[in-house]
C-alpha cells in the first residue's frame, strides 16, 4: 500500500477512532493493517476489506457479529471500532502481542508433551465454552490461536464461524466436529514439531488417513492415541463419515480424555 493511499485511508477511518499506521499484508479479500485506537492510545490490527464478492462480505459481517457480542471476553480480542458500511467495511482489534502455537512448529527442539497436554486442554476449554454459546470456529489453525504467558489461549479470525441456532442439527453437528478435528491437527502437529495438514483443504480427508496410520504405528502413550484417534476421527464438514477407530461426538469427550 502507497503512502497516498494510506493517507486517504487514515481520512476515512479517522471518524472511527482508528489512525492506520503500517500495511502489514494484502489477502486476496483483505488488506492487514498495524494503527493505533485514538481513546485509548493502543496498537490495534485492522482487517480491511477491499474485494466486493458477496461471500466473504457475508462472513466478514458474520466475524463482525461475533467479536461484537463477545469482544474482551477471556479468549477472544478486543474490538476497539468497526463499520459495515459497504463503502468502509473494516474492524479494528486489539493487537495481540503474543506467541502462537504456530511459533511451537519447526524449532529446533520438539515441544514436550506436558506442554502440549497444557496447549490442548486449554484450547478445548476454549472450544467448549464457544460451543456451548451455540457457536462453531470453523478455522482453528496453529497460526489463529495466540497464547498469553499463563497459557490461556486467545482465538483469531471469526469469519468462518456460524451461529449454531440456525443450522439443521445434522449441519451443526459437522460445524462443531470440524472444530475437534482441528484440535487434533494441533495438538498432532506441535508433537510431530511441522505443519501437516491442508487445514480445510480438499485434501484434509486423505491426509487425516494418512495420518492415523501415522499415529498407530508410532511410540506414544496410549491415551495421546486415545485422544489422537478421537479428535481426527470426528465427523465434520470434510469427513462426514469419520475416519478414526474411536471418533469423538463432541467436544466434551476430548475434554474427558485429557483429564485422564
Amino acid at each position: 500500500m502507497k503512502l497516498s493511499q494510506l493517507t486517504a485511508l487514515e481520512a476515512r477511518l479517522r471518524p472511527h477512532g482508528i489512525v492506520p499506521q503500517a500495511h502489514l499484508q494484502r489477502r486476496p479479500f483483505t488488506d492487514c493493517l498495524l494503527g493505533v485506537h485514538a481513546d485509548s492510545d493502543s496498537a490495534v490490527f485492522i482487517k480491511l476489506v477491499h474485494s466486493a464478492h458477496p461471500g466473504f462480505r457475508r462472513n466478514f459481517l458474520r466475524e463482525v457479529g461475533v467479536l461484537e457480542r463477545f469482544a474482551g471476553e477471556p479468549g477472544f480480542p478486543l474490538l476497539r471500532a468497526a463499520s459495515c458500511d459497504p463503502a468502509l467495511l473494516f474492524h479494528a482489534c486489539a493487537y495481540l502481542r503474543l506467541p502462537t502455537l504456530a511459533g511451537l512448529l519447526g524449532g529446533s527442539q520438539s515441544t514436550p508433551l506436558p506442554t502440549i497436554a497444557q496447549h490442548a486442554r486449554a484450547l478445548a476449554s476454549w472450544i467448549a465454552g464457544f460451543h456451548g454459546r451455540a457457536h462453531a470456529h470453523r478455522d482453528l489453525s496453529p497460526d489463529h490461536v495466540f497464547i498469553d504467558a499463563a497459557g490461556a489461549p486467545a482465538v483469531v479470525d471469526f469469519g468462518l464461524a456460524k451461529p449454531l441456532r440456525d443450522l439443521p442439527s445434522r449441519e451443526a453437528e459437522l460445524c462443531r466436529g470440524y472444530d475437534i478435528q482441528a484440535l487434533g491437527m494441533i495438538a498432532w502437529e506441535l508433537i510431530c514439531g511441522r505443519p501437516l495438514f491442508p487445514y480445510r483443504g480438499e485434501a484434509l480427508a486423505a491426509r487425516i488417513a494418512i495420518e492415523l496410520e501415522v499415529i498407530a504405528g508410532v511410540s506414544l502413550p496410549v491415551e495421546w492415541k486415545r485422544l489422537l484417534w478421537g479428535c481426527l476421527g470426528a465427523r465434520s464438514e470434510f469427513t462426514p463419515e469419520g475416519s478414526g477407530p474411536h471418533p469423538f461426538s463432541s467436544i466434551d469427550d476430548v475434554e474427558r480424555a485429557l483429564s485422564d
